[in-house]
């Protein structure tokens, strides 16, 4: 299996509809991805340098990944020979990784983010979720999960 690093997984977090990834979805993502739940190791992770492009398109700002103004990963952009490419061909990518996070089940990752802050955390502090989690966290079956009565 391919080694991970924070840019093949931001990337894919991205693919996977979320436009930014704060240190609390990037850690739950990258320890659920490294042991499954029978322990085992399918994703081994080592970071290292992040690329150009990534630098380029992504900011990060209080630890949080987003795209910086005018970047989207199909929005188009030049490589150094003058063809247009889109962003997303562009980035580290792993195949396995994007194919096994697009059958992730995130209300589980989510719902420890929202235990880890506390439940009051997600009105009065919106901003530490991106849109996708907001998604995932008013879906009739998250609110379920959080029931103390299930």
């Amino acid at each position: 299996m391919e080694t991970i690093n924070t840019e093949a997984v931001v990337t894919s977090l991205f693919r996977n509809g979320f436009d930014s990834v704060d240190p609390l979805l990037f850690c739950f993502t990258v320890t659920t991805l490294k042991l499954d739940d029978k322990g085992r190791n399918n994703f081994p992770y080592e970071d290292r340098p992040l690329s150009e492009w990534f630098s380029k398109t992504v900011e990060i700002e209080n630890g949080t990944f987003k795209f910086k103004d005018g970047y989207t990963l199909d929005g188009e952009v030049l490589n150094i020979a003058g063809k247009s490419f889109t962003l997303s061909s562009m980035l580290r990518q792993n195949k396995e990784l994007a194919e096994y996070l697009g059958s992730l089940d995130f209300s589980k990752i989510v719902s420890r983010k929202v235990e880890f802050l506390g439940e009051k955390s997600v009105d009065e502090y919106p901003f530490l979720y991106s849109k996708k989690e907001r998604e995932i966290i008013k879906s009739p079956s998250f609110k379920r999960r959080l029931s103390p009565n299930e």
